[in-house]
């Protein structure tokens, strides 16, 4: 497959694109477009050679796109993107506004406030959550 067209774009996507993904599988398949063996550029962006070949047919039948991770097999999250949103939007605010008595979330205020709106998870489920969204706590 001959990337030597693409150039341009994947040397762009490897500089400037948000994902990290997107710019590690771009430099990558920018190292294949530069004449590298599919071996070696694999090795070099720390990658399967099969996962840099299927970028590859990606990227050239759906630009930037195929190099975004897709969907993965698995059980799915507890918390919807709605549990999410509703716990962003309660730790931007105060527990006060909800109804709690005390002046800073705790993972079990937390686990309560989504029991209160119908859902049912354990306080174990919303700490991997927070963490998962990238908040820290002691």
């Amino acid at each position: 497959m001959d990337l030597a067209p693409h150039s341009a774009d994947l040397s762009r996507l490897g500089r400037t694109d948000p994902d990290p993904r997107v710019r590690r599988r771009a430099g990558g398949l920018l190292l294949v477009a530069g004449g590298m063996s599919l071996s070696g550029a694999a090795r070099q962006a720390g990658c399967d050679r099969n996962s840099l070949r299927a970028w590859a047919r990606r990227f050239v039948a759906e630009g930037r796109d195929g190099l975004v991770d897709r969907g993965r097999c698995g059980r799915p999250r507890k918390l919807s993107d709605g549990d999410r949103a509703l716990l962003r939007a309660a730790l931007a605010a105060s527990p006060l506004d909800h109804g709690y008595p005390v002046v800073a979330w705790s993972v079990a205020d937390l686990t309560n406030l989504l029991r209160r709106g119908g859902r049912a998870v354990s306080a174990a489920t919303v700490h991997r959550t927070l963490r998962a969204m990238g908040y820290r706590f002691r």
